[in-house]
């Protein structure tokens, strides 16, 4: 079983309370390194105030907790230790050291009134709960309901104020919860967005004005961003914006809010000001993540990534119209001239389906290979792969559809595959393919095609049904059994299938019909490289080992098939980093 390979860098960044230091983990070699840097008014990086810490540990959370104190929380099996660090004279010194007793995620981390307090995230029987956790007297606290779903919206702990977005098994639309806590669960107060506001809505940050983040949702799915005052109950929203838009967060004085949403595949933002007007930020050739406001809200920082440059951070002038990166880490990859273009595509399932395409200088139009995500309900964005990227500078012509569930096009679109996994995004990926090869008639063209978790079910179940459309198969952390799936599932992962699969549960034929495991006999006759974490807890191993076994004993395939399963890998962000050589020999072989 081969060992994980280094890859490419991988940075994690935090920024502390009022933008004044940035932590940076790098993760390299199986190597963790810490680095804090101290941040200016304006944005820029005081570089001459880099401190560097080594890590031993596989880090599951980084939150900061003031201006000068930082908590890490550590997995070691199904226990997570958590490290508190204060900067003091230029060096990190280690202030405590606790372990969780029970399990629970760590959401964010405050000092701020006097105590050191984390708050958690909470898996029961009953579902999700939030609570706190005191690691100076060991006590817990819990602060909230229990939900089906909940996402974490945001936190004043000065206020005892929490905002939690939620779903029921009858409603699956997430709506905003206030807690108003107390000492005890018996003095938490409630109050409900849709109640207050008269629109579904959900939270995504406080101010220390009394003020919430908040974007109100419609039937259609659009969104529309607002600033709600908790004292008054008086909501300020953000029309006109052109897309649809979440409210993100304030600046320091409190007068501006930075808006953003998906527009065709990219993300775009605004400035919306309290008094009036709007305000776009202009940058259309980076996908920017997570922007804030600098102490001088002139400058906005923001993750910034293109499909041939890492994530790293970047600096936005909103008079200048500017962005520059702020952040250069030895080693992170930069392949500037990789381009990402929208298009949408003709075929008859769904008329017109949105797809990217990725591209270089020295593209091979001839040689076409088919990127599918995961997900489902997830994008192909302007984003980082460190796979897409190799991928393209090895002349590949990338074409990455959004087939129907993909996010980012409407509520419609993405629930299009509910109760139909297999069914419209298998045949209009197969649509695309065969638009693709008739442009390419003369040629014989043949397509190379590569999936990831959801879409690397995709990728086999299509190479199952149209063999003669792809000249090779690569899956990585696929499944290829819905009905073993949905059978060895977890209590939230089958939750989640039931959800997804809907009426195909109750049909055995319908779920073997839609599974690739039974294509194998078909699948065999292609040239097959299947990737799978050893520790993949999401889409289990189990799924690949049965269909490599199949596999491994056609006599047509015994040449052409590989599997790899990987030691110590998990199914996360990424996780193509460590087999991007592997595809890249493989495609050397066999898609040439």
């Amino acid at each position: 079983m081969p060992e994980l390979a280094a890859g490419p860098p991988l940075l994690r960044l935090a920024l502390s309370p009022g933008v004044r230091n940035l932590a940076v983990l790098c993760e390299h070699a199986h190597q963790h390194t810490l680095e804090i840097i101290g941040i200016l008014p304006d944005g820029r990086l005081l570089e001459t105030q880099r401190i560097t810490h080594p890590i031993e540990h596989d880090i599951s959370a980084l939150k900061w907790v003031s201006q000068e104190e930082l908590l890490l929380a550590c997995s070691e099996g199904e226990t997570t230790q958590l490290i508190l660090y204060r900067l003091h004279q230029g060096k990190l010194q280690c202030m405590l050291t606790t372990k969780l007793a029970i399990p629970a995620r760590v959401v964010a981390a405050s000092s701020r009134t006097g105590f050191l307090q984390v708050l958690l995230a909470i898996s029961t029987e009953q579902g999700i709960r939030f609570g706190l956790f005191f690691p100076e007297t060991g006590r817990y606290q819990i602060i909230s309901g229990s939900w089906t779903r909940a996402n974490f919206g945001a936190w004043n702990p000065e206020a005892r104020i929490l905002g939690v977005n939620v779903a029921t098994a009858s409603d699956e639309r997430l709506q905003g919860i206030i807690y108003q806590y107390g000492e005890t669960i018996d003095q938490t107060r409630l109050m409900n967005l849709l109640s207050i506001t008269g629109k579904q809505g959900t939270i995504s940050a406080f101010d220390g004005g009394g003020h919430a983040c908040i974007t109100a949702c419609s039937d259609d799915g659009f969104l529309l961003p607002g600033s709600h005052t908790l004292a008054t109950g008086e909501t300020r929203w953000f029309k006109d914006i052109g897309f649809s838009a979440e409210a993100l967060g304030f600046s320091a004085n409190g007068e501006l809010v930075i808006c953003g949403g998906l527009v065709e595949a990219n993300r775009r933002y605004v400035v919306a000001k309290m008094e009036g007007g709007l305000e776009p930020v202009d940058v259309d050739h980076a996908l920017l993540l997570n922007p804030v406001f600098c102490q001088d809200p002139r400058y906005l920082l923001a993750n910034y990534q293109t499909p041939g440059i890492a994530p790293t951070l970047c600096r936005y002038d909103r008079l200048a119209h500017t962005c520059e990166i702020v952040l250069h880490h030895p080693g992170i990859e930069h392949a500037a001239s990789i381009q990402g273009q929208h298009w949408w595509a003709n075929v008859p399932t769904l008329e017109r389906m949105p797809v990217i395409s990725f591209t270089a200088p020295s593209t091979n139009y001839e040689r076409i290979l088919m990127f599918l995500h995961g997900g489902p309900h997830l994008n192909i964005l302007q984003s980082y792969s460190p796979l897409l990227s190799r991928l393209v500078e090895q002349g590949f012509w990338v074409v990455a559809p959004n087939f129907p569930g993909s996010t980012g096009y409407g509520a419609e679109y993405e629930q299009m595959i509910r109760g139909d996994w297999g069914g419209v995004d298998v045949h209009s990926v197969i649509e695309l393919a065969e638009m693709l090869i008739q442009r390419c008639q003369d040629r014989g063209q043949q397509i190379s095609l590569y999936g990831v978790s959801y879409g690397g079910y995709l990728a086999l179940l299509a190479a199952g049904l149209r063999p003669d459309l792809w000249n090779c198969v690569i899956a990585g952390a696929p499944f290829s059994d819905l009905q073993d799936l949905y059978v060895g599932a977890n209590k939230h992962l089958k939750g989640s299938l039931q959800l997804e699969l809907g009426p195909l549960l109750e049909n055995e034929a319908e779920l073997a019909a839609r599974s690739p495991i039974s294509y194998a006999h078909t699948l065999s006759r292609l040239p097959i490289l299947l990737l799978h974490g050893a520790d993949d807890a999401i889409c289990p191993t189990r799924q690949s080992r049965r269909l490599a076994a199949i596999l491994a004993e056609q006599v047509e395939c015994r040449r052409q098939f590989e599997y790899c399963e990987l030691t110590n890998l998990k199914h996360e962000l990424y996780s193509e980093r460590f087999w991007a050589e592997m595809v890249i020999n493989f495609l050397a072989r066999h898609a040439q």
